[in-house]
């Protein structure tokens, strides 16, 4: 399971601890996901930024229930529309496990 924020005057979901919506500036509520989704793009970055370990995996993964995240993927990059579980690790960060 993994909290996201809705907007509940636009259709935006948001895995943010932000306040407000960035489209609308409307005020978000908590809602909480299964995890489950499937994978949309991802892409490999053999040199990510300063900190961040090569290879980097990234995966922009569609939410049952609505909303997409930006995670990490531990494993080989998925191909689209592979399904997986997201699970939010101790540091904020997603993580796509296919």
């Amino acid at each position: 399971m993994i909290e996201v924020r809705v907007c509940p005057r636009c259709p935006r979901v948001l895995p943010l601890e932000s306040l407000r919506c960035p489209a609308c500036g409307g005020p978000l509520t908590s809602e909480t996901r299964t995890g489950v989704g499937r994978a949309l793009a991802a892409t490999e970055l053999s040199v990510p930024a300063a900190g961040w370990p090569a290879p980097h995996r990234l995966v922009v993964v569609e939410l049952e229930g609505g909303g997409r995240v930006l995670a990490l993927s531990p494993d080989e990059l998925p191909e689209p529309g592979r399904r997986g579980r997201v699970e939010r690790s101790r540091d904020g960060r997603f993580h796509f496990l296919g």
